[in-house]
């Protein structure tokens, strides 16, 4: 990477040869990486497979990983769906997010394995309650589409919005999608262009065609086909057959003579207007059907199912009231309350404190919300009865919130509270314990002025010169770092990034004393491999507060 030397690739592939010839996992991956890229050698895969597989061999989760990906693709070796579910398996199973969302997906198509939605949606939800982007929009779309678990439009926003929030461009384009339906989300087309915007100028195809339908029919922002034509070029070029037709409409207008016959499109009938999605020339999956007419002011958004409405939808009356929860053939069935799910369930306490959300054996189990007798509320994963989410939020009936990791319904780890009520205007990003702030952190004031450094049980610790070396602020277990934080070592170095027992073990950034840094993935405090650009966003999410 050229760090305090110059670049050459030709010496790297040279020093990773020798620590791969070694047996050296790290080296291993690495010199698999330079023949997958021809960096510093000729492109072989056929070499990036035999090197990923001595690492995968030693129980190494990137060299799994990779190896699975190569079988999956027959890249290097003979595609063979079997032998890359082995591998992603064997990721998954040391509970690498990458492995078990990977997995997830040869369950969801049923390569290598029997299609089951089940153990899709298990492995997805592994993956996503560790923060893994991909898994969290895996696991929504699941919710979204009813597949291995009860379709809940709620749950699915709540996993679109993590992965969204990452910088994941399929969770910024699956949020968009629940913003314009207004599944999950209170409909708005201004929010869903935001989210559809960030997708496409990521190059995220069905993001680009989105934003260019919103232009296109002018939808949360002013028409305009040349912006629309645009976009939809965007998606063309990459293959997006929505957009290829889209893109011909647009060009030769009027030249549409019956409706759409797969895929998203919009059609004018004689009373109403349909917008969604079509398959074998009838209205199948999510749309919007508007009135007109006899029937002026009608809307239903929802499901569809053979063109006709099947499935959880929202019926909107010229007066305003809504008919919400399941439709049958175009009748509605029950309100999405009285849907008896046994996953899920509303509890009360003697106290009178509430929860409405999964459960197990009586108590909260999986995603929920619970409110306290006195107004305060939280969201997220629960486990035995105790919130337990990485990226939790709380309500606070004063006014204020909270957004940051919770162990065991406690704030623990690093996140934000921002106050409502006499103490609006002030907020506290940094590290949490038991509740109070606790380690390094800021405070601000309504008038711009901060405290910044080390805070005990809440109350600010001025600091003082020339801080001990070797600190370390963040989440801890057992007495040792585990988590996201921050390290200051003896001899000038600072880490920031995931912890596990103590060592430095996933994605972080290391300074060295000369100020050069690496960004990337660390395995038992050792820097394995350069970050991806997903990777690097994902780091920045991670450690931006530090």
């Amino acid at each position: 990477y050229g760090r305090g030397v110059l670049k050459n690739d030709e010496q790297a592939v040279n020093w990773y040869r020798k620590a791969a010839e070694q047996g050296n996992a790290a080296g291993e991956i690495n010199l698999g990486r330079m023949y997958q890229e021809g960096e510093g050698v000729p492109k072989d895969e056929e070499q990036a497979a035999y090197w990923y597989r001595k690492a995968a061999e030693q129980g190494h989760v990137l060299g799994q990983n990779y190896l699975g990906s190569l079988y999956q693709n027959g890249e290097g070796v003979a595609q063979n769906y079997e032998k890359a579910t082995y591998w992603f398996q064997k990721a998954a199973e040391q509970g690498d997010a990458d492995g078990q969302n990977n997995l997830g997906t040869m369950y969801q198509y049923g390569r290598g394995v029997l299609k089951n939605d089940e153990q899709a949606v298990n492995w997805y939800r592994k993956a996503a309650e560790q923060g893994y982007a991909l898994g969290q929009s895996n696991l929504g779309t699941m919710y979204q589409n009813g597949e291995g678990v009860a379709q809940n439009y709620e749950k699915a926003t709540y996993w679109f919005q993590k992965a969204a929030e990452q910088g994941d461009a399929h969770g910024q384009n699956n949020l968009g999608t629940m913003h314009e339906f207004g599944q999950g989300v209170p409909k708005n087309d201004e929010q869903a262009v935001n989210w559809y915007r960030k997708a496409a100028e990521q190059g995220f195809a069905l993001g680009q065609f989105s934003l260019g339908d919103m232009y296109e029919n002018g939808k949360g922002v002013a028409q305009s086909i040349e912006q629309a034509a645009y976009w939809y070029r965007k998606a063309a070029e990459q293959g997006n057959e929505n957009a290829i037709e889209s893109l011909k409409e647009l060009e030769s207008p009027g030249a549409a003579i019956e409706p759409p016959t797969d895929g998203y499109g919009s059609w004018n009938y004689d009373n109403y207007t349909y917008t969604g999605m079509f398959k074998n020339g009838l209205w199948n999956g999510m749309g919007e059907l508007i009135w007109s007419g006899d029937h002026l002011g009608h809307r239903y958004v929802g499901n569809f199912v053979n063109g006709l409405r099947h499935g959880q939808g929202t019926y909107t009356f010229p007066d305003g009231t809504n008919q919400v929860g399941i439709f049958e053939n175009n009748v509605f069935q029950q309100t999405a309350e009285d849907i008896d799910e046994n996953e899920e369930a509303d509890l009360t306490w003697d106290d009178g404190s509430t929860y409405s959300g999964e459960v197990e054996n009586g108590l909260p189990n999986g995603f929920g919300t619970y409110t306290f007798a006195n107004g305060d509320s939280m969201y997220g994963i629960f486990v035995n009865g105790k919130m337990n989410d990485p990226t939790a939020h709380c309500d606070f009936a004063v006014g204020g919130t909270y957004d940051g990791p919770m162990v065991n319904g406690i704030m623990r780890g690093l996140g934000t509270r921002i106050f409502g009520g006499e103490y609006v205007g002030h907020s506290y990003t940094g590290n949490f314990e038991n509740d109070f702030f606790n380690g390094e952190g800021t405070y601000s004031f309504p008038d711009g002025t901060t405290n910044v450094g080390q805070f005990k049980d809440g109350v600010f610790v001025p600091p003082i010169a020339n801080g001990q070396d070797g600190d370390y602020f963040g989440p801890s277990s057992n007495g040792l770092p585990n988590g996201v934080g921050k390290m200051i070592m003896s001899n000038g170095e600072v880490y920031k990034g995931d912890f596990v027992n103590g060592r430095r073990h996933g994605l972080g950034e290391l300074t060295y004393a000369n100020g050069t840094k690496v960004l990337g993935r660390f395995e038992n405090n050792e820097f394995v491999k350069n970050a991806s650009f997903t990777e690097s966003v994902k780091i920045g999410y991670k450690t931006g507060n530090l």
